[in-house]
């Protein structure tokens, strides 16, 4: 899983637990208060109707207690109000129906459980109760007893609304405070994500790259440490390839500089012809080196001016896989190895080593063919003078199709054209 999206997963989870843990404390704490109300509420009315109902109970005033039982049962909750005398018979109750009849009989839940039954829909209530005392020669006397149901879950009816409101602003809190985690997230990663890709850059070879980035904390330090790495690595590195110029215009005193005006030709042919920077660079690499393999041959054959024997030919021809074996263990080098490998391959596949032809031969290889060849020409050798451009761009043309690509051989007369060279 990649870092920025452990930190927002993380934000996430975190923000989703804490909303939760809140909506949780206050859906608790709410429910409390209103059960504390409704508490209030009941222990309000029972005491009211004690109050106000014992001289019409004496009287059996039916009128007067309904009166009073009507005035309290809009309180919003509640379900039922019964008024029993001592025997245990409904004197006023919220329903018409009931008086007259034994409240065990009806409200069996007002004596042993908390729940209502009404029209077949069982309810959960809390119940309330008061004694309704008289006195009688100074001693107080039960005349009756007050029930006073109120629904349980009257309290999560009025939070419902509370739900609601709080899950959308949940989810609104949610998105905004995710969206504010991906940003912090990315300004986080983008510098982890440039070193990154500069570490990947640079172990494939390019140790010229520098990681650019603009933070003022450790990353930035990290940063600039692995930027003067790379610059130290790319010294070392160009003091590799010159030390293989040097030794190559060592072995062959007739080419000084060969390798260099190749490499700087092929770029700018490569480019012309809008190869990708990294094909580019490795076209650059293996131009500079694509001869190294000269050094495992005689000094003596490569500097011959008479015929070479079919033996030395056959020795000068395994240059190439000489250069490729001398190279394969540099990993960074890997992507040129078939470039040097097929630098003499011909377009017809009458080159060397393996008779590759047409498509068959990596692009890179092509341009180096031309290039090569054009270097050659135009360099005065022990036994020939260098060639006019005009006579060597004649020779390329003469010999595209054969030796060389077509379309790579135009380009290239097209590019120097445009240089001024012709």
């Amino acid at each position: 899983m990649r870092i920025k999206t452990q930190i927002i997963a993380a934000f996430a989870f975190i923000i989703l637990v804490s909303m939760a843990a809140f909506t949780w404390i206050h859906i608790r704490d709410t429910r409390a208060i209103l059960s504390g109300e409704i508490d209030e509420k009941g222990k309000l009315v029972v005491n009211y109707l004690k109050g106000v109902i014992t001289d019409p109970l004496l009287k059996k005033d039916s009128v007067k207690m309904a009166e009073y039982i009507s005035r309290v049962s809009a309180t919003p909750g509640i379900l039922y109000i019964i008024v029993a005398d001592n025997r245990g018979i409904i004197a006023a109750s919220t329903r018409l129906d009931d008086i007259g009849k034994e409240m065990k009989e009806l409200y069996p839940e007002a004596e042993s459980t908390s729940y209502y039954s009404l029209g077949g829909e069982t309810t959960e209530v809390k119940v309330f109760s008061g004694t309704i005392e008289a006195k009688l020669d100074n001693s107080p006397v039960l005349i009756g007893t007050i029930k006073t149901g109120f629904d349980s879950g009257y309290a999560d009816r009025l939070l419902f609304p509370f739900y609601i409101k709080t899950a959308i602003l949940g989810t609104v809190v949610f998105f905004i405070a995710v969206f504010i985690a991906m940003f912090i997230a990315g300004r986080i990663t983008k510098p982890i994500r440039e070193l990154v890709t500069g570490a990947e850059i640079v172990s494939s070879g390019d140790f010229k790259y520098k990681i650019k980035v603009n933070v003022k904390n450790e990353l930035q330090a990290l940063a600039n440490s692995f930027n003067d790495m790379t610059g130290k690595l790319s010294g070392y590195y160009d003091g590799i390839l010159n030390a293989f110029i040097v030794a190559l215009d060592t072995q062959d005193k007739y080419t000084p500089g060969h390798a260099m005006r190749v490499a700087m030709l092929a770029v700018e042919t490569a480019r012309y012809l809008k190869l990708e920077e990294e094909r580019v660079e490795n076209l650059r690499l293996a131009a500079i080196l694509m001869d190294v393999g000269n050094l495992g041959v005689d000094r003596a054959v490569l500097g011959k001016k008479e015929m070479l024997s079919p033996d030395d030919v056959v020795l000068i021809q395994k240059h190439p896989e000489m250069s490729a074996r001398i190279l394969n263990n540099i990993s960074a080098l890997k992507d040129i190895i078939p470039i040097i490998m097929q630098h003499h391959e011909r377009y017809d596949g009458l080159g060397y080593p393996d008779g590759l032809k047409k498509d068959e031969i990596v692009k890179e290889a092509k341009i180096l063919a031309v290039v090569d060849a054009f270097d050659a020409m135009t360099t005065k050798r022990e036994h020939r003078d260098a060639l006019a451009v005009d006579e060597v761009v004649y020779e390329l043309r003469q010999n595209k199709g054969k030796q060389f690509d077509p379309d790579i051989t135009e380009a290239f007369v097209e590019m120097i054209n445009k240089k001024g060279v012709l």
